[in-house]
């Protein structure tokens, strides 16, 4: 069954609103006025016409990338409708660009007009000390490896008696 006033889960809005204060953003959501079509909520300022127009879609996913393809008549925000966190990043056209908080917990990015190319992509800072502790765990235990190595040659050779 297709419902037809659904959201596709990439869309840009016709416009954005400030709105710092989560209560305040909460009660907007909340309210049976609120269409995600014609508004989102972002919680930091952003520089925007009062009007904005454009499509995206998404071109190419996998679990911890999304790759979106859009087409920008006016300066605009690109709304991904996926929960926001801290480890997913941004590239616009190969270049990093902050994401915003949209509509309180999904991801958005404010893009220039033109044909563009978007790319969502997970790398948590977690993951990266993890590989950092893994390679100073391998580097501590080649040591130690190393070490014992040289002390059962250094006894083997005091052992052995010339005669």
């Amino acid at each position: 069954m297709a419902n037809p006033a659904a959201l596709p889960r990439v869309f840009i809005p016709q416009r954005t609103e400030l709105a710092a204060d989560k209560g305040m953003r909460l009660n907007k959501l909340g309210s049976e006025q609120f269409d995600p079509r014609l508004v989102a909520y972002v919680e930091s300022p952003v520089n925007l016409p009062e009007q904005c127009r454009g499509t995206a879609e998404i071109v190419e996913e996998i679990p911890t990338r999304v790759t979106i393809s859009a087409h920008i008549e006016t300066p605009g925000l690109i709304v991904l409708a996926d929960r926001w966190d801290q480890g997913w990043k941004a590239s616009l056209n190969g270049q990093p660009v902050p994401i915003l908080r949209t509509n309180h917990a999904i991801r958005g990015i404010v893009v220039p007009a033109g044909s563009l190319k978007v790319q969502f992509y997970y790398a948590p800072g977690s993951f990266t000390l993890g590989l950092r502790l893994f390679g100073l765990a391998t580097g501590l235990l080649i040591i130690w490896s190393a070490l014992i190595l040289r002390r059962g040659n250094l006894q083997r050779n005091q052992s052995t008696i010339p005669f």
